[in-house]
Order: structure tokens, then C-alpha cells, then sequence
């Protein structure tokens, strides 16, 4: 008996959703600096031990940010020259706004992946339901295929209903023709 291929799809990916939504460094254009007495102090205060700063050598600002992904990925928070640190009202201003937007993207990102196995979920009553019918007709081996997975199929929601109609209308358009040969 041959089995079904796997259907796998990674509902979540940090590391791709960091490189989409930050910063990736490039060490021709970004140096990470040391940890200076500003991002110790900012570490401590905001207890975030993921902030630093890098210079970014195209403009000369300082840009301080906060790491997605150690060493690869971050979210810039905001740049300023050497010499010019941000106020306190600022980066409490700043700092606490990233969290909760960073907070929001991940709530919508569990509702868009929550919302994708919903639908999967559902075509696959949907297939099991088409199984049992196949079953009741005596079509053993094509209730096997399609509760396996074997046969193609689309739930309502992936497009499936929407794809019969247009069969249906096509089949409907056909009937109406008269189709001759040579």
C-alpha cells in the first residue's frame, strides 16, 4: 500500500518573521559598538538585556536597536548622532511603544495561524465526510484515497465550492453547445 506524501507547513517561523520584519545587519554598513555606560544603564533601567547600538557607517549616526536574533537580526529603535542621546521621556516613550507593537504583531500572527488550521481543519471533516459518502456508494478504494489524502480535494473555505460552481457552470455552458468533428 503506498502512502500519502506529508503536507507540512510551518504555521510559525521567528526566524523568518525577524528577518521580514527587522533589521539584518551587513558588516559593510553596520559596526556593532561596545557596550557603552548609556546601553548598560538603558539594559538595566528598561530590563531588556537584548539593547545596543551599532554606528552605521553610510550616515554617521549612532542607531540604537534591540536584538530579534542575537548577532543577526534587530529592530531599530532609533538613530541619532554621536554626540546626541535621546532623552529619558523619549526612549520611555519609545521603548514601551515597541513592546506593545511587537505584542500586537505576535497576537496577529497566532490569529492568521490559528485562522490557517481552522481551514485545514475543516477540509479535512470535509474530506472525512466525502470518504463516508464514497463508503455508502460502495467506492471503498476512493474513500480510502481521499481519507488518506491521496486524491486531490479543496474544503469550502480553500477554495473548493467556488472551484464547483465554476465546473458546474462550465459543464452548463458546454451542454448548450453543439460539438461536431470534421
Amino acid at each position: 500500500m503506498e502512502t500519502a506524501p506529508l503536507d507540512i507547513e510551518i504555521i510559525y517561523d521567528p526566524v523568518a518573521e525577524a528577518h521580514h520584519e527587522g533589521l539584518v545587519l551587513d558588516a559593510t554598513r553596520h559596526r556593532v559598538m561596545p557596550d557603552s555606560e548609556f546601553v548598560l544603564w538603558l539594559r538595566r533601567h528598561y530590563k531588556r538585556p537584548t539593547l545596543f547600538e551599532y554606528h552605521h557607517l553610510e550616515t554617521d549616526n549612532i542607531v540604537l536597536c534591540d536584538w530579534l536574533i542575537r548577532g543577526k537580526v534587530a529592530q531599530e529603535l532609533e538613530a541619532y548622532p554621536h554626540d546626541e542621546r535621546p532623552s529619558r521621556g523619549f526612549l520611555d516613550a519609545r521603548i514601551i511603544l515597541c513592546d506593545k507593537g511587537a505584542e500586537g504583531i505576535r497576537r496577529k500572527m497566532r490569529r492568521a495561524a490559528e485562522e490557517r488550521q481552522a481551514i485545514r481543519d475543516e477540509a479535512m471533516a470535509e474530506r472525512q465526510n466525502s470518504a463516508k459518502h464514497l463508503r455508502f456508494k460502495g467506492l471503498h478504494a476512493e474513500a480510502n484515497a481521499m481519507a488518506s489524502g491521496q486524491s486531490s480535494f479543496l474544503g469550502t473555505r480553500e477554495g473548493g465550492e467556488s472551484l464547483a460552481m465554476a465546473k458546474e457552470e462550465l459543464a452548463n455552458l458546454a451542454r448548450s453547445r453543439i460539438i461536431t468533428s470534421g
